[in-house]
């Protein structure tokens, strides 16, 4: 076998030679200055020191040095950083050289390097520094430092062991032996007393200098990100090493030093000393000030950041294409359980965090493929295999496709394919078959030539079919892009700016402001002092800023802000976007680039981005209070994108931008034309010959046939010249066009301010380019993704990340259970709002939803800290509020079964729908002035169900019905809203649990979609099985909210036959500090809200005249809606306490046409509204339905476990 093996290399080194001998002529095209020659010269050359290192083969001594003046600036090129990166790394695999070099901030390039014990400071000598080794930065491929250190240099030995490269290298001089070392001077004699003595005045010098610097650093110096923050703001560039002096660093060295010499045991500095990166991250370093956070940013070599922004996704790739698709088991093959570890809340260093996250995100991938597989939706079509090769450890295959056959087929890069020698590949898997992935693709004129990758090896059982000229069949699985990001950014994390961060879920602190502070804010962007403080502390604070968005709270009025706040230096420039320089590494690579500064802002589905790209095309105001036009693009497929904003995607603008293509068209028509002429005359020379070669024609006419066939042949040659230059202008236009599109591409994104795109988008490849970063991200619906999602957007040397969402509603789509059970669901806020649950800004108001309907959600899912904007309950008043039945919340308890759906695993109830369809019937018929187009949603958690319900109404309303009411799921309506919300729950069964509707968060998303009326169907009896339910129905009947009985009757009789009772206006909301108006107090020390309750009078005469009037409580708005939540969460019996007011229902104003229920049984007539179970306890939840009176108590908290209010005292 080994002996094959020889044979085998000896051949592809034989096959390898002349490639190597032409490098010497590769190499020279380096220096062309075309740049898409460039281009294919650095990929030309990179490969063949692949292919040659692979075989054991290096490239000639004069093309290594070559390369080696190219990268080191000694041969001028035009090549790009990115091509430079790449070409470096290329020449390190070659040569077997690695680059372990440890990066070191801007601050520390001219600092000498401390001592650190006695050891080393009696082997430093006189201590003396070589300034030329410590004035580059550390984190550079110094090739002068290689050569000038000649016998320690690995790249001299790996050139030398591979041919006589070192003795040419010596002949020009590169390789002097000389030493990088200075002499030393001999040891002096010290007297240990007075070498002590010397130190303390020396240390005590230094302090005093260090907080000189430091006061003239806090005049001096900025945040870093340059350009960026709030208008006014100093932004001078940071780096004088202030805050990070090597002298401060290493007071626990001083100390250790100490101690061996004079055995003192070293004293315990201050804790603000600031430390290397424990991580292990090749990033940014947090400063250690109190407020606000601050990054200091740090010199950054070419082939880290190619690291970072391109990894190798080989072994991702490798991983897929050995699976086997018919494979069963939660599991992907070869693999167990063990080796799947719980995400933690913090990682000590970055490989820990990777050795988690990797196997679960494979989990994931895998359980995506059998997801695929279960749905069945594949379109097989014939591969007919054209070339086959052997490339790096994959078999590449060569084929085509028509245009015609793409569009039903849909193939791209990164697909992957089923191969398989039946025409069925998913149907049969006894059949031979092999997973492919689509490596390249080509766009010719007549098809799309295809490459596909495929794993070699005995278990491959398509290998020997995988021939050119056989005939094979493939279907398209499922696209693995957003995968190969997700997994370069893992890859890549030790490149962050924010690694530290990441890994030990660290966001930044909130900070405090007075309202003083704050007016401007709010004044500016009319903002409460929630959404103000966390505008104020998003500008100020780098690293990670977490904002917590509730249902209504405005949140995207809050990034909107934030935008305008972050871009008002940039803006207040007459530029369209200002430059800053990118820190590079070392003189290798000068800095002759510019980034634009500019905002990347993302969320995880395309509807979320689109709803901000649309509020930031209407414009930003700045700090200055000036509204200003920002140049907006939107990265994504014009055809995934909302109609509204295709007008800013970035393939609508480059086309803009190029104008029309008729050129191209006509000149593609003209060749076309020629062939068309050149096969006439082909076919006219065949004739012509055959006439001649008869001998038929004879004498004169001959002599005019051979005339005429030489014309002919003239012509042809003529014709093929000219389709020879027509394609080899086309070919050149073609490159021309692909160069001008990038330019444009670059061009547009140099002006741009905002650069919209979904998390997976921001990894396209065209960011990929060193010529731009995003220091500053936006991430909405932040706790909606899944932590290697958040991480694509973050690597283009983001030192700002503020992620806005909420985790109280839907968590991020998992399809493995297993990854679920090891939190991989689990989003990045969560994992730092759970480290650090006090640095997260709550938006605790919301102006979405009426009071009656955020009663709940406010108490069940928010401890009562979402407050009411003013007057919602004004606001969101309506006319069909008249009646009991339709008033803004109720829940109807359908008595019906659900059943399963004909297809799939979903549910339907059809009991449901048919209340659904009755509660709509009535709002039209009994409000026929009233237009609802629009106005109304029905949603729910079941896709079957959702069919069903659009079937129904469109076979009873017509097909327009879909276009007047908006019909969803529950996932897919969050971050909307609705005038009415229909909530089908579905389930209903004698036995089983609730299914996924235990998910309280899906119930949060659920219940706060609307935003005057809010009907609840579902079946009692079942879902009190759930905890989460059971306390949403007790709540309802204590509240007088739930409808049961003979529910048919009820909504088929005019809606006035069930008037609404008089009910007290419960106003339990914080004024807006925007409204500058009373009625709520902020508790300093908790951020709870004590607010005044509003209520009917008891007077007659009072309540003759109309006349409302205010008492006060000391209680917090939604205090009896929490206390009595918790009472039933807890099960616990309430004690009494001080200074609490519990809502006690007036017996005396029970309606009397309200019949009571027992066991949800009505005690007299079927066709009433129950007002709830016939033993009421004594604490209810603010009634709706009733008239309170106000009773104060002395109780402590239903719940240990809730933060209380600190209650200040009463003026009277």
């Amino acid at each position: 076998a080994s002996g094959d093996n020889k044979t085998s290399q000896e051949v592809e080194q034989g096959l390898l030679q002349m490639p190597r001998d032409a490098s010497g002529h590769v190499t020279k095209w380096l220096r062309l200055r075309d740049e898409y020659l460039i281009s294919k010269a650095v990929s030309i050359t990179c490969e063949i020191m692949k292919r040659l290192e692979s075989v054991d083969l290096r490239l000639p001594e004069d093309s290594t040095i070559y390369v080696d003046d190219v990268l080191n600036g000694t041969v001028k090129t035009r090549l790009s950083m990115s091509q430079k990166a790449e070409l470096r790394r290329a020449l390190e695999t070659h040569i077997g050289v690695g680059s372990e070099i440890e990066e070191q901030s801007a601050a520390e390039i001219s600092k000498p390097q401390r001592q650190g014990s006695l050891a080393s400071w009696i082997t430093s000598g006189s201590g003396t520094t070589d300034t030329s080794s410590a004035s580059k930065p550390k984190r550079t491929l110094d090739m002068e430092t290689w050569r000038a250190a000649a016998n320690e240099s690995a790249l001299k030995k790996a050139i030398s062991s591979a041919s006589p490269t070192a003795e040419m290298l010596k002949a020009r001089g590169d390789f002097a032996k000389k030493s990088v070392l200075p002499t030393r001077t001999p040891i002096a004699q010290q007297d240990p007393n007075n070498f002590r003595l010397k130190r303390q005045q020396e240390q005590e010098a230094k302090r005093k200098r260090d907080l000189a610097a430091i006061a003239a650093a806090k005049r001096e110096g900025g945040s870093g990100l340059q350009g960026i923050g709030l208008e006014g703001k100093d932004h001078s560039t940071k780096g004088q090493g202030v805050m990070v002096s090597s002298d401060e660093s290493s007071d626990d060295e001083d100390d250790q030093l100490d101690a061996e010499l004079f055995g003192v045991k070293p004293t315990k500095k201050r804790a603000n000393t600031v430390k290397s990166d424990a991580a292990g991250a090749i990033g940014l370093k947090r400063e250690q000030r109190n407020q606000p956070v601050r990054i200091e940013r740090r010199v950054r070599s070419a082939k880290d950041m190619r690291a970072r922004l391109a990894p190798d996704l080989a072994p991702l790739h490798k991983t897929i294409l050995g699976w086997d698709f018919f494979y069963e088991g939660d599991y992907p093959p070869n693999s167990k359980d063990w080796q799947f570890q719980k995400v933690a809340n913090s990682f000590r260093h970055v490989a820990d965090y990777q050795e988690t996250f990797r196997p679960l995100l494979i989990l994931e991938a895998w359980q995506g493929f059998v997801k695929s597989r279960e749905e069945s939706s594949f379109k097989p079509y014939e591969i007919k295999v054209v070339n086959r090769s052997s490339v790096d450890a994959f078999i590449e295959i060569s084929s085509s496709v028509t245009h015609a056959e793409n569009k039903e087929i849909q193939i791209s890069e990164s697909d992957i394919i089923l191969f398989s020698m039946s025409n069925n590949p998913t149907a049969d898997a006894e059949a031979d078959h092999c997973f492919a992935q689509v490596y390249r693709t080509r766009r010719q004129k007549q098809h799309i030539e295809v490459t596909y990758r495929v794993m070699p090896g005995s278990n491959n059982s398509m290998m020997s079919h995988l021939v050119p000229g056989s005939l094979i069949h493939g279907t398209k699985v499922q696209s693995i892009t957003p995968l190969e990001r997700e997994y370069g950014a893992l890859l890549g994390l030790q490149y962050y700016d924010l690694c530290d961060e990441i890994t030990k879920a660290r966001p930044s602190p909130l900070l405090d402001y007075t309202d003083k502070q704050l007016a401007p804010i709010v004044n500016n962007y009319t903002l409460n002092k929630a959404q103000a403080k966390a505008v104020q502390s998003a500008v100020q604070n780098d690293a990670f800023t977490l904002i917590q968005g509730p249902p209504g709270s405005g949140k995207t009025k809050t990034i909107v802000a934030i935008v305008g706040a972050l871009l008002s230096d940039s803006l207040s420039d007459k530029q369209l976007g200002s430059k800053i320089e990118v820190p590079r590494g070392g003189t290798t690579f000068p800095t002759n680039t510019t980034a634009s500064k500019k905002l990347l802002v993302c969320a995880p589905s395309n509807a979320a981005v689109d709803e901000l790209v649309m509020r930031f095309k209407e414009g930003i105001k700045t700090l200055k209070g000036v509204h200003r036009k920002v140049n907006v693009v939107r990265v994504g497929r014009s055809d995934a994108v909302n109609s509204s904003v295709v007008d800013v995607t970035m393939e609508e603008l480059v086309n803009k931008r190029l104008g029309s293509t008729n050129n191209d068209k006509q000149a593609r028509e003209q060749t076309q034309q020629l062939m068309k002429e050149h096969q006439n005359v082909s076919e006219q020379v065949r004739l012509t010959r055959a006439k001649l070669d008869s001998g038929e024609v004879k004498g004169k006419e001959l002599s005019q046939l051979q005339d005429q066939f030489n014309a002919l042949r003239n012509r042809k040659t003529k014709l093929g010249t000219q389709i020879d230059n027509a394609k080899d202008n086309e070919n050149s236009a073609g490159r021309a066009a692909e160069l001008n599109r990038k330019r444009v591409q670059q061009s547009i994104l140099d002006d741009a301010h905002i650069i919209c795109a979904t998390l997976s988008g921001s990894g396209h490849d065209m960011f990929q380019s060193l010529n731009i970063e995003f220091e500053t991200v936006v991430v909405d619906e932040a706790a909606q993704c899944v932590e290697m999602s958040a991480l694509i957007p973050l690597k283009y040397g983001c030192a700002k990340c503020i992620l806005v969402g909420d985790p109280r509603q839907l968590p991020p789509t998992v399809f493995s259970k297993a990854a679920s059970a090891n939190k991989y669901e689990q989003s990045l806020f969560v994992r730092m709002q759970n480290n650090h649950p006090e640095a997260v800004h709550l938006l605790d108001t919301q102006y979405r939803m009426h009071p009656d309907i955020s009663a709940f959600p406010s108490a069940a899912f928010y401890e009562g800290r979402l407050l009411d904007g003013d007057n919602m309950a004004g606001l969101r008043k309506q006319p069909w509020h008249a009646s009991d039945l339709l008033a803004p919340y109720r829940f109807f308890d359908v008595q019906g079964q659900h059943q399963a759906a004909p297809k799939g695993h979903s549910l339907i109830n059809l009991a449901e729908i048919e209340i659904a369809m009755l509660l709509y019937e009535r709002l039209i018929s009994d409000y026929r002035d009233h237009d609802f187009k629009n106005k109304i949603g029905i949603i729910t958690p079941y896709k079957s169900q959702l069919r069903e319900l659009k079937q129904r109404f469109s076979g009873r309303y017509g097909l327009d019905i879909t276009e007047s009411i908006e019909f969803n799921t529950t996932d897919a309506f969050q971050g909307r809203e609705s005038e009415i919300i229909i909530f089908s729950c579905v389930r209903a069964s004698a036995t089983g649990s609730v299914g996924f509707l235990s998910d309280v968060r899906r119930l949060n998303v659920g219940i706060t979609r609307a935003k005057s009326s809010l009907w609840i169907l579902g079946n009692s009896d079942s879902l009190m099985r759930g905890e989460v339910w059971k306390t949403l129905l007790d709540d309802a009947r204590d509240r007088n909210c739930y409808i049961t009985g003979n529910l048919h009757g009820m909504l088929k009789a005019h809606s006035s036959k069930f008037p609404a009772k008089k009910t007290p206006l419960i106003k339990h909301s914080k004024v807006s500090a925007s409204n500058g108006s009373g009625g709520a107090k902020q508790n300093g020390s908790t951020g709870v809200t004590t607010n005044k309750v509003q209520g009917n009078s008891t007077n007659p005469k009072k309540e003759a005249d109309g006349q409302k009037i205010q008492k006060e409580a000391d209680v917090q708005a939604m205090e009896g809606v929490r206390v009595k939540l918790e009472d039933k969460l807890a099960s616990m019996r309430t004690k009494k306490g001080e200074e609490d007011v519990d809502m006690v229902d007036a017996e005396s104003a029970r309606s009397g046409a309200s019949t009571p229920t027992v066991n949800n049984e009505p005690v007299s007539a079927p066709a009433s509204v129950a007002s709830g179970p016939a033993a009421k306890p004594k604490t209810y939840l603010l009634p709706t339905t009733t008239t309170p009176q106000i009773i104060r108590k002395r109780k402590k908290p239903a719940d240990p476990f809730m933060p209380q209010p600190t209650r200040k005292p009463r003026k009277d």
